[in-house]
C-alpha cells in the first residue's frame, strides 16, 4: 500500500499536484495528522508540521468558507482522530477501531451532523507519543490518504470531462 501511494500518478497529465485542504479550528490536531502521514510516508518519526497542542494561545488561522461543496462536486472527507480516547477498547488494541461501537456512535454522528457519507469518514490516530513506526496506525492513516487522493484524483478527471467533453475512440 506505501509502495502504490509513492508511485502514485494523476490521471491527468496536464496537472501535476493535487492540493488538498485541511479545515478545521486551532488545536485540531491537523498538523499532527500531517506529521502522521508524513511519518508514515519516511518510515521515522517525523515532525514538519508546527503541532504543539501545548501552545493553545490566540493565533491566526485561515478560514475557508466552501458554500455548497456537496453540490460543487468537491470531494470532502472527514478525518475523526484521537480514537484512542473516544474508546478504551481500542486505546488497548488499535485493530478493534472498526467494531468498537462507540467508534462506531462518533462516527454516526459525523455523518449526521456534517452530512458526510459514512465510507467518506476515516477514524485514526495520529502520531503523537510514538517514536517508532506501528503498522496498524499505518494502515489507517494509508488507507485514508490514499482514498482522499483517489477522490481528488476523480474529481480533477470529472473537471477535465466537462471542460472538454467525452473523449471519442479514433477509428
Amino acid at each position: 500500500m506505501l509502495r502504490k501511494q509513492k508511485e502514485f500518478q494523476l490521471s491527468n497529465p496536464d496537472i501535476n499536484k493535487l492540493r488538498i485542504l485541511l479545515h478545521g479550528p486551532i488545536g485540531a490536531e491537523m498538523s499532527s495528522f500531517i506529521n502522521s502521514v508524513n511519518t508514515v510516508l519516511q518510515g521515522c518519526n517525523t515532525t514538519a508540521a508546527l503541532a504543539d497542542s501545548a501552545a493553545r494561545v490566540e493565533s491566526h488561522s485561515f478560514t475557508v468558507k466552501l458554500l455548497n461543496q456537496p453540490k460543487s462536486g468537491i470531494p470532502q472527507v472527514t478525518i475523526m482522530i484521537m480514537v484512542d480516547e473516544i474508546c478504551p477498547l481500542v486505546k488497548d488494541d488499535l485493530e478493534k477501531i472498526y467494531t468498537s461501537k462507540k467508534i462506531k456512535e462518533k462516527m454516526q454522528e459525523c455523518c449526521d451532523s456534517l452530512r458526510i457519507p459514512l465510507n467518506c469518514i476515516y477514524p485514526v490516530k495520529n502520531y503523537s507519543e510514538e517514536v517508532t513506526n506501528d503498522l496498524h496506525l499505518d494502515v489507517l492513516i494509508l488507507v485514508a490518504m490514499k482514498d482522499i487522493i483517489m477522490f481528488a484524483n476523480d474529481y480533477v478527471e470529472d473537471q477535465n470531462y466537462t471542460e472538454q467533453g467525452p473523449k471519442m475512440c479514433s477509428q
